[in-house]
Parts: structure tokens; sequence; C-alpha cells
């Protein structure tokens, strides 16, 4: 039976696992036996506590970007450097789109900057006004942790001023209206999270760019929870 679970050990366990399997090719090793000297003899949970140590243990750059476009990540998704980059009050509203996206004038007709990210897409369009709480989160791909692991955990979070927060596949819904999107890819062995986050009450206008929407949109009131302290909180995940 394992005893005490001591994550940085057993990492340590698991190197020394990987070295005999694959430099020494003993294909009688056993992780289990590795990682039961660490507390662990459950596979899934070893990697779900250490994906959340990597996470934690990541030496993020932390940049208040002035503009948030295409370009920006680039630099930190080239160099392999983990980033939380944001935007709230930059003067700028966004229209994320998917790789091929093609706007017949209505999105720029309503003053919007369209960025095109390259996700899939089956996410639509996500509009960001200014204000809102925009973030790119850059880790490496060996975290297995995906932007639906922060959804959950803002849900969570608002739990304490909303009655109903729940995930519906990248979107979070606050009692019954979306209030936040997310997208991810992946390049050069990097995530790339966005997480569109609402604090404006903008459903006129989205409806009138994006129609009719099966997702009622909504927005979290400012007056209950600023976008800069939701920044924090997110922010306090990664350290």
């Amino acid at each position: 039976m394992a005893g005490t679970k001591n994550i940085v050990r057993a990492i340590e366990r698991e190197s020394e696992y990987l070295h005999r399997k694959m430099v020494e090719n003993d294909n009688t090793a056993n992780i289990y036996e590795y990682l039961s000297i660490a507390g662990y003899d459950n596979l899934k949970e070893y990697n779900r506590d250490k994906s959340l140590y990597l996470l934690s243990h990541q030496n993020y750059e932390v940049v208040e970007e002035p503009y948030i476009g295409e370009n920006v990540p680039v630099e930190y998704i080239m160099g392999k450097r983990p980033a939380f980059l944001y935007t709230i009050d930059c003067g700028t509203s966004y229209a994320f789109v998917p790789f091929g996206y093609e706007d017949d004038g209505t999105i720029e007709g309503k003053g919007f900057e369209i960025v095109s990210l390259g996700y899939k897409a089956e996410h639509g369009v996500i509009l960001s006004f200014d204000g809102d709480l925009r973030i790119y989160l850059i880790i490496p791909h060996e975290i297995d942790i995906n932007s639906d692991y922060f959804l959950e955990r803002i849900a969570e979070y608002l739990t304490e001023n909303y009655k109903t927060c729940v995930v519906d596949n990248n979107d979070l819904m606050v009692e019954g209206k979306k209030v936040a999107g997310a997208a991810q890819i992946s390049y050069n062995n990097m995530k790339i999270m966005l997480f569109q986050i609402t604090f404006n009450n903008n459903k006129e206008t989205i409806t009138e760019v994006c129609g009719t929407q099966a997702k009622e949109p909504g927005f979290i009131d400012k007056n209950i929870l600023s976008p800069y302290t939701l920044k924090n909180e997110i922010l306090g995940w990664l350290q």
C-alpha cells in the first residue's frame, strides 16, 4: 500500500524509471514499483498531481499588454517561455475569429479589431470589449492541463457571488448566461490558451454581430467582482 504522497520524489522516481526503460532498454521496469516509494499507487492520480505541480512551478512572465493581437504571444511561443499575458482597459475591442474566417464588413463596421488566432472554427467568433478580461496563458505542452481546468476553477470561484456557475464545453455559464469563453491551440510544444471573460453588458451588440445566440450573452457585474480581482485570482493558481 502506498504511503504519504510526495510529488517531487515521484517525479524523480519516474525519471529513474524512464532512464531504466528507455536508456538501459530494461522492459522489466515497472512504473508502479517506482511511484509507490513516493506514495502513489494510481497512475492517473500521479499524472494529475504532476501536472498541477508543474503548472505552479513555471517561471511565468506576467505582462499587462496594451494590445492583444496575433503577434503578441509569438516571442513566448517560439522561445518556449511560459507566460501570463493579459489586457483589460486597453481602449480596444476585439473580435477573435477562427482560422479562415472572412468578415463581411459587419465586425469591423462595429469598431472591432479582428484578430485571427488559428483556433478551430467550431468555437466561432468571440467578441471582446474594452474593459473585459482577456488572457493569453502559455505553458509547456507536457503539462496535461487544458483550458477547461481554468474554466472549472473560475466557475467554482464565482459561486461565492453567483448561485449557478457551470462549464458548458468551452464556455462558462453564470445563472444561465454565457460570461466567458476559451480557445486553445498548440504550437512549438507549447499550449496557448485564450480566455475572454466578459464584464460589460453588450448583449445587443453581440446579437447584431453574431445573430441570435443559442447561449444568451451575460456578464460579470464589476460592482460584484472586478476584472483585476479575477485576474489576480487566476494568476494565484499559477504560483
